[in-house]
């Protein structure tokens, strides 16, 4: 299956689970655990999601900062 190639020698037992995004990681604790990833469509830009939120974050500050300023 590979995972002798990932893992090298161990005893866990693998499980071979037909189900999208499941694995297994070492994250470099010697503790090999099940992990399941976010099924993200073809396509999707992830730069243009963060900078919609940086966007919408300073957007959401300026408004702040004007409404802070009509106080004093």
């Amino acid at each position: 299956m590979g995972y002798g190639m990932m893992f090298g020698e161990t005893t866990k037992d693998f499980f071979l689970k037909q189900i999208k995004g499941r694995g297994y990681v070492d994250v470099g604790t010697s503790v090999i655990s099940e992990f399941y990833t976010p099924l993200v469509p073809k396509g999707h830009d992830f730069l243009k999601e963060i900078k919609k939120l940086i966007d919408s974050r300073q957007g959401v500050q300026a408004a702040c900062e004007a409404k802070a300023a009509e106080t004093d």
